[in-house]
């Protein structure tokens, strides 16, 4: 199978006080997104790599991935992620997709191979981890109730579709005006099931301060 990366990066690192897009962030001399990009730029199966982005990134990012094989081109994102992956969407030329987050540079490739293998099969297929710690539902303070640990999940990406399921999912979402925090839900809200795949607990989203310092140990186990 072959399948399109989709790869959102849009946003301003606020929750590490950075000032600028967090994916331009050097771990170990390399930048977020180039990780990123460079895990399906390796992988056979990936036929092309579509980032959305914001207008102020677009050119510094044509530079700095110019040399990138398989990044086919970097679109103007939307005013939310779902809008982005939409744009990006529109030119996609494969019989799957992979939807990632663009500040998850640790995806390894025996997740990768988990989704590619499910995803033929089921046309909707998600990666994520068993909740490590007790969840419990909490509205204005107060605990409503606690969250079976055995069947929750912490989802990560990338997420994995047939590509006329997930464009089909997006239209319906824009069709009704359906606001969704990840393509999963849309896909759901759809009323097509989706199926889950073991990740790692590795394949965090670099989202605070701390998680760079995760991420940091992260390479250094690798290197060893």
């Amino acid at each position: 199978m072959q399948y399109s990366a989709v790869i959102p990066a849009a946003g301003i690192g606020k929750r590490m006080g950075l000032g600028f897009n967090k994916i331009k962030y050097e771990i170990d001399g390399q930048s977020i997104i180039h990780r990123t990009v460079d895990i399906f730029n390796q992988d056979p199966d990936c036929k092309e790599i579509i980032i959305a982005t914001g207008k102020e990134d677009i050119e510094e990012l044509n530079e700095e991935l110019k040399d990138v094989k398989k990044v086919k081109r970097i679109v103007l994102g939307g005013k939310e992620r779902q809008h982005s992956i939409y744009n990006a969407l529109l030119h996609v030329d494969a019989d799957y997709v992979f939807v990632h987050d663009a500040a998850r540079p640790f995806l390894d490739m025996g997740t990768l191979s988990r989704l590619k293998t499910a995803v033929v099969e089921k046309e909707a297929v998600i990666c994520g981890v068993k909740a490590k710690n007790t969840m419990k539902t909490v509205v204005d303070g107060k605990v409503e109730a606690t969250i079976n640990r055995e069947t929750t999940f912490e989802v990560h990406t990338p997420q994995a579709f047939c590509y006329n399921l997930l464009m089909d999912a997006h239209e319906y979402a824009r069709e009704n005006d359906l606001a969704v925090t990840d393509d999963a839900m849309m896909v759901e809200a759809y009323g097509h099931d989706v199926f889950m795949v073991d990740s790692s607990y590795n394949n965090i989203k670099i989202t605070t301060v701390e998680d760079l310092v995760l991420g940091e140990s992260i390479l250094r186990s690798r290197e060893r």
